[in-house]
């Protein structure tokens, strides 16, 4: 594999380790933001069903394409289709919320 393909350097860029399926499966609440894992990684998909269906976890989706995990969501919030950065800039900053919002599809009154 050439190093131009590697996701090594992205992934040492995180500021938290990523969830591995155990830690999905027994997870209270998944924030799910953009993506459709049934069809890109279809063990995930099927560690987050486990999650809701027997561990009672609460699933929140933000994404511009309903997904079939919708069904299984607490809060399905539906944006512009290429806003997924502006759903997270809108979550770790505050300041940023009114432009994220802007770009999101909405507006805040």
């Amino acid at each position: 594999m050439s190093d131009a393909f590697s996701l090594k350097p992205f992934f040492d860029s995180l500021g938290a380790p990523l969830a591995t399926h155990r830690d999905i499966r027994h997870a209270r609440t998944i924030l799910l933001i953009g993506g459709e894992p049934e069809e890109l990684q279809p063990l995930t998909g099927k560690q987050i069903r486990q999650a809701v269906r027997n561990g009672g976890a609460k699933l929140i989706v933000i994404n511009s394409t309903p997904i079939r995990l919708r069904e299984q969501t607490s809060q399905f919030i539906h944006i512009r289709p290429g806003s997924e950065d502006a759903a997270v800039l809108a979550l770790i900053d505050a300041e940023s919320v009114e432009t994220a919002a802007t770009k999101l599809g909405g507006g805040l009154d």
